[in-house]
């Protein structure tokens, strides 16, 4: 490599590692406030745009008089270096948007307000809780396709609720017999005493 070469890589190496110092302190300020429960994925996607902007302006704005090549080569991976460190957010963010959606699709079987038959339920409550993962995970998405894509995600979060549907199903299923014992065993009992007269 040339003399020019070597002081640009040189140069673009200090000048990432001083964007990254910037992101890594802005980002612990900012995933401080961060509550998983609240947090819609608008929002998440402002912060991890926003934090992306930060780190790839200080290094742009050093680092673009090098050479075009290093330049961009070193940029490719600050992005990179701050996808991944975003990207534990991103997991920690589905983790806690599928249990909160899984409670919100369990709620509507004890909802006493919803008179609809069980299957429509069913169907209803599963098709909202995926729009409701989808529409939250879009914005984040297309902050960077690559690294926030959640499709594998969304597949096994469907494999959950058709799990939980399972549960549901069944407890519906004991409380219908519960309910038709409560029923029946008063009369056999009745019917017992008048046919043995005691």
């Amino acid at each position: 490599p040339t003399q020019q070469i070597l002081v640009a890589r040189f140069r673009c190496d200090e000048i990432l590692k001083e964007a990254l110092e910037a992101f890594d302190a802005e980002f612990s300020e900012i995933s401080k406030h961060f509550d998983f429960s609240k947090l819609e994925g608008s929002q998440l996607a402002n912060h991890f745009s926003s934090l992306l902007t930060l780190a790839l302006t200080a290094y742009d704005t050093q680092a673009s008089h090098y050479n075009k090549a290093v330049y961009e080569s070193k940029r490719k991976g600050l992005t990179s270096d701050v996808n991944l460190r975003l990207q534990n957010v991103f997991r920690e963010y589905i983790k806690q948007l599928k249990k909160s959606q899984i409670e919100t699709f369990t709620k509507t079987f004890t909802d006493k307000n919803n008179k609809a038959p069980f299957l429509e339920k069913s169907i209803q409550a599963r098709q909202a809780a995926l729009t409701n993962f989808t529409t939250q995970m879009e914005p984040v998405k297309k902050v960077d396709p690559e690294f926030f894509d959640y499709q594998a995600d969304l597949e096994e979060f469907s494999g959950e609720l058709d799990e939980q549907l399972v549960k549901v199903r069944q407890t519906e299923v004991d409380n219908l017999v519960n309910r038709v014992n409560k029923k029946i065993n008063p009369i056999i009992k009745n019917k017992s005493l008048e046919i043995f007269g005691t």
